[in-house]
């Protein structure tokens, strides 16, 4: 048994068999979106309004463009580290099969 109160609206009907119930499921409708360099689609969303206006995108965000001059600071840190320590003995053995 559990302690736990069940949460029941009392102002919502049961659903019958094949039925959403209204209070659980958002309302899942067709929005158009606005890309940054104007281009618009049609796609379904829970987005409250009925137009949604992106500021960033796949056609002009770095990240995805490779127009990006970041540096992996994890490769970078590998690098250091051989540099430093390459010369040890023991970073330099091979397994043995």
């Amino acid at each position: 048994m559990s302690n736990k109160k069940s949460v029941v609206d009392k102002n919502s009907v049961p659903a019958q068999k094949g039925e959403k119930k209204a209070t659980l499921h958002p309302n899942y409708r067709s929005i158009e979106v606005i890309m940054t360099d104007g281009e618009v689609f049609k796609t379904r969303s829970t987005f409250p309004s009925g137009t949604l206006k992106l500021d960033i995108d796949i056609k002009t965000h770095p990240a995805w463009t490779r127009e990006a001059n970041y540096i992996n600071s994890k490769a970078s840190e590998v690098a250091k580290f051989n540099e430093k320590f390459g010369g040890l003995s023991f970073l330099n053995k091979q397994k043995a099969n």
